[in-house]
């Protein structure tokens, strides 16, 4: 998501320079750009937006041509400006003739380069890169330690080790696992680390064997990597990939795992358990509650909390008594998992802890289970409808906190239950002095779909005053997070999750709106409610200069279910974006779905 909002003159520029950039993606799409056009788009790589910038990438990548793939490359010199992952994404769309050149840019000095490289020949799946993927793995530089901070720039950072983990990962592993098997005897642990961490990427039970090996490696990184590739979840550098879950076969080793001596084999291991969510492990994470390595504890904490039964129930009722701050907030988001109706108690007793942290994991543990995307989010109570009866009066209180991420949690967790009592508390919440708040008691206001909530969320949604922010979240081990938005988005979110009709010619006329994040939060809003009254503003919008904006709008029109939508949707699978092309082609084919399936029953 684009995080900006744009002054108008800024706005201006913005839109100029993108109609510019647009102008040439279907001259990219032919066999192969003039010269002057292929050079406007190696300099829009240098533009001040980013929006142009992504544009260019695109375009560039599309040209399927070798000379494309050189400022590429350069671009991944510069990952505060460009996603690495999109670059090797339009590196991988030029295809077998990208290479040579991808090949050679593995042995670039900048470490980017080759990661880049790394995923894009990963993507292009050519064996032909397994021998030189293979040396930098061995050669390659370190992936940053456990732990370590992996954003940067935009957000992203791939790593060399991660990404030719995942590159090796999607060639012929019949190639590839018999030379991760040699590696796995390598005299350097670094390299022995890599292989068992590519290991896990292959998604092969003929790894077994060789990972449950190495929990015994002489080195502790390597028995770390071993516990993090029988994880089902493996990651080099905080990008995770591999097994979908934790195969049976690894749950003992990882158990005996636990009583390493070295902590970060013991954290791999009580992750991948948490990963496994194997009641055999719950007396072995009880027993790791008393690790002197805090972040181990918290783990298991954790691991405790996807383990249904007495004992794991038991002791992390015990850990909100904990000295340790982190301890008490870890265990009550682990009970609010565990959804066990006998926590209710002791959660709602920790609203009242000194630390508001705590106070604000139990408020949310003690809210729902959120399923569904988009304006079909749904919530269902965690401890079930009944519990509503005790968790709502304590909930509610919790909105009077002094503390303003406790408000917000509350307000957010009050959206599961439908109860008369909530209404009038999550409309006050509305005036409320903390944005966050705000936005939290809006979104559950939609997820309630009272209609006495549709004119005050109108309200929301038409109050200029009501400014962009950060959203920001605290995890329950106290670090902050947050996310760049505005909470008149959130309204139109909110209005369509409705699915009142009133709202319809509201959000019509806000589709004015300068920020492109609320265009889309308002067309999405429109689709969901499938008025036909936003037809023509739907349609109208597929020629915004935001290519964001357009993908949505061609999703809303399937939406809509209306056979007029067929024109316009087809018209735009010529769009000069890829995004916007795909979802086209997604929104007819579900458009024609609709239109050939019987009428559904309208909801109550």
């Amino acid at each position: 998501m684009n995080m900006c909002t744009w002054h108008d003159a800024r706005q201006s520029t913005a839109w100029l320079t993108l109609a510019a950039i647009v102008s040439l993606l279907p001259v990219a799409r032919t066999a192969a750009a003039d010269a002057p056009d292929f050079e406007r788009l190696v300099a829009a790589l240098n533009d001040k937006d980013s929006r142009a910038r992504e544009e260019a990438l695109v375009a560039l990548g599309e040209t399927r041509e070798v000379r494309a793939v050189a400022p590429l490359l350069e671009s991944l010199k510069h990952p505060e400006k460009f996603n690495p992952y999109w670059v090797a994404d339009a590196l991988s769309q030029i295809g077998p003739p990208a290479l040579e050149p991808l090949l050679a840019a593995l042995k670039d000095p900048d470490e980017n380069v080759q990661a880049g490289a790394a995923e894009a020949l990963g993507r292009i799946r050519d064996p032909r890169a397994i021998e030189s993927l293979m040396a930098l793995l061995k050669q390659g530089p370190s992936e940053p330690p456990p732990g370590a901070a992996v954003r940067k720039g935009l957000g992203l950072m791939l790593t060399v080790p991660s990404a030719v983990s995942r590159a090796l990962a999607n060639l012929d592993r019949e190639r590839v696992l018999p030379l991760l098997e040699v590696a796995m005897n390598d005299p350097a642990p670094q390299v022995r680390r890599r292989a068992a961490l590519t290991l896990g990427a292959l998604e092969d039970k003929r790894c077994l064997p060789l990972l449950v090996a190495a929990l015994k490696d002489k080195d502790a990184g390597v028995r770390a990597g071993a516990a993090e590739a029988l994880s089902g979840r493996p990651g080099v550098g905080g990008i995770r990939f591999g097994w979908r879950s934790v195969v049976p076969e690894a749950v003992e080793p990882l158990m005996e795992a636990l009583k390493d001596e070295a902590p970060e084999v013991r954290l791999a291991a009580a992750n991948a358990l948490r990963e496994a969510g194997d009641g055999r492990a719950a007396a072995a994470l009880r027993r790791v509650l008393e690790d002197p390595n805090q972040g181990v504890r918290l783990t298991a904490i954790g691991a405790l909390g996807n383990i249904k039964g007495e004992e794991a129930l038991t002791a992390l009722i015990a850990q909100l008594k904990d000295r340790d701050e982190k301890v008490r907030s870890t265990a009550a988001c682990a009970l609010g998992e565990q959804g066990d109706p006998r926590a209710v108690e002791p959660l709602t007793a920790a609203l009242k802890d000194p630390v508001a942290g705590v106070r604000q994991a139990a408020a949310y543990a003690l809210g729902g289970r959120v399923s569904g995307t988009g304006m079909r989010l749904e919530s269902e109570p965690r401890f079930g409808p009944p519990s509503g009866a005790v968790i709502v009066p304590a909930l509610l209180a919790a909105m009077n906190d002094a503390d303003a991420y406790v408000r917000s949690a509350a307000a957010s967790s009050l959206g599961a239950y439908k109860d008369e009592r909530i209404f009038g508390p999550l409309l006050a919440a509305l005036k409320d002095a903390d944005p966050n708040v705000r936005s939290a008691a809006i979104t559950s206001l939609g997820m309630l779909r009272d209609p006495r909530a549709v004119k005050p969320l109108i309200s929301v949604l038409n109050d200029k005053h009501e400014p962009v922010h950060t959203h920001e979240l605290r995890a329950p081990t106290g670090e902050l997070f947050g996310y760049v938005s505005g909470n008149r988005e959130v309204a139109a979110r909110a209005l369509g999750q409705s699915k009142d009709p009133r709202a319809v010619d509201s959000l019509i006329a806000a589709l004015k709106a300068d920020d492109p994040d609320e265009r889309r939060g308002i067309i999405a809003a429109l689709g969901f409610l499938g008025d036909s009254r936003a037809f023509d503003p739907l349609v109208a919008a597929l020629k915004d200069p935001d290519s964001q904006v357009r993908s949505v709008a061609a999703r809303a029109l399937a939406n809509l279910g209306d056979p007029r939508a067929e024109t316009p949707l087809t018209a735009a699978l010529a769009d000069p974006s890829s995004l916007v092309r795909r979802e086209a082609k997604q929104a007819l084919e579900d458009l024609r779905k609709k239109l050939s399936a019987p009428a559904e029953t309208p909801e109550e």
